[in-house]
């Protein structure tokens, strides 16, 4: 399709973030310890009601970090949320209009379910890779899952890596859970960055020995991370929230 299709989203300004999410950043500082809660505890996210740090991000003396987003999403469904996720990583202008200026690029895989992108989330521009897979793979429990109506709740869940030349390395555990609210839905997104860091290609191995390493560790997660990772999640889905009402209405009836 041709790009002008998709101007009006590209000159769009930036959606602005909540007075909540502007403060956080502003004093930039880490949420409480007693506010985080580590990957193997990611089933609270699927509890009903709020955890006592929605919002905010913590980084450890090692360099992982930890972020919490929530983003209110009004005249917005489950079902628009997967269809965004399969239909923006198909051209790389649908990608570009999700947050322009910091989104330049996307290609997938033969499966349609890793995705390769470019993007700058604060740290300048990167290569990404993102893998996708369904919740159970991610490791929510199945107890759990049966309780949520998939069809009027979305859950994305991925583990994202740096793309280097014949290697990935998986350096985080994402997710984002959008369940029913008033008037749409809300997304409360998660990341935990550096948790458990993986290399695949012909010397994983070695890699993921040497990544895993403190001090290699420290070097390799930029500072302040977590911030910026808030940040890049808050701007990119208030941006949504905003255009993917209309995005849908205009383009739904395509794959």
């Amino acid at each position: 399709m041709r790009k002008s299709a998709y101007e009006k989203y590209l000159k769009k300004p930036l959606t602005p973030l909540p007075w909540e999410h502007r403060l956080i950043l502003e004093k930039g500082e880490d949420i409480p310890l007693e506010g985080v809660f580590s990957f193997l505890e990611k089933d609270k996210l699927l509890d009903e009601g709020y955890l006592p740090y929605e919002n905010g991000f913590h980084h450890f003396p090692d360099g992982r970090a930890y972020v919490a987003c929530l983003t209110k999403m009004p005249k917005v469904s489950a079902e628009m949320i997967y269809w965004w996720f399969r239909w923006h990583s198909e051209d790389a202008i649908r990608y570009q209009i999700w947050y322009p200026g910091k989104h330049f690029d996307v290609r997938t895989d033969e499966t349609g379910s890793t995705h390769y992108v470019t993007e700058d989330v604060g740290t300048g521009k990167q290569r990404i890779v993102i893998r996708f897979m369904t919740p159970a793979e991610f490791g929510f429990s199945e107890e759990k899952l049966e309780m949520i109506d998939l069809k009027r709740n979305a859950i994305i869940c991925a583990r994202v890596g740096a793309e280097i030349p014949g290697h990935a390395v998986w350096h985080t555990w994402m997710c984002h859970c959008a369940r029913e609210a008033e008037k749409g839905v809300e997304l409360r997104s998660r990341f935990w960055i550096g948790e458990e860091i993986e290399v695949s290609g012909p010397l994983t191995s070695i890699l993921t020995r040497l990544l895993n390493i403190l001090s290699v560790k420290k070097r390799m997660i930029p500072g302040n991370i977590g911030k910026h990772m808030f940040h890049h999640c808050s701007q990119e889905y208030h941006n949504l929230a905003e255009i993917l009402p209309e995005v849908y209405e205009e383009f739904g009836g395509m794959s």
